[in-house]
C-alpha cells in the first residue's frame, strides 16, 4: 500500500507471497522503527509467544498421541478430523 500525496489517494497491489516471506515481512517490520512504540513491541512479543506456544502444543500433542493413543479408535478419527478440517480451511481461504 502506497500514499499518494499529491492525489489524497492510496495505491494498493495485492501480491501473493508464500509463507516464508510473509512470516519475514512481519518480523522484518517492526525493526524498521529505531524505537517501535509500546503496543507495536508488546504485539510483537505477544505473537511470537503465541506462535511457539502453539508449536510447543503441537508437538507435545503429536509426542503424547503417539506414545499412548495412536491405536484407539477415537484418537484416529480426531486426528483425520483436524487434519481435514485445517485442510479444507487452507483449501478455502488460500
Amino acid at each position: 500500500m502506497t500514499v499518494l500525496e499529491e492525489t489524497g489517494q492510496l495505491k494498493i497491489v495485492r501480491a501473493q507471497v508464500g509463507m516464508v516471506s510473509f512470516v519475514t515481512g512481519m518480523h522484518g517490520s517492526r525493526m524498521m522503527y529505531a524505537s517501535p512504540r509500546f503496543l507495536t513491541l508488546a504485539w510483537a512479543i505477544y505473537n511470537e509467544v503465541g506462535l511457539w506456544s502453539l508449536g510447543f502444543m503441537a508437538l507435545s500433542g503429536l509426542t503424547l498421541w503417539l506414545s499412548t493413543r495412536p491405536r484407539f479408535v477415537w484418537a484416529r478419527i480426531a486426528f483425520v478430523a483436524g487434519n481435514g478440517t485445517f485442510g479444507l480451511l487452507y483449501w478455502l481461504l488460500r
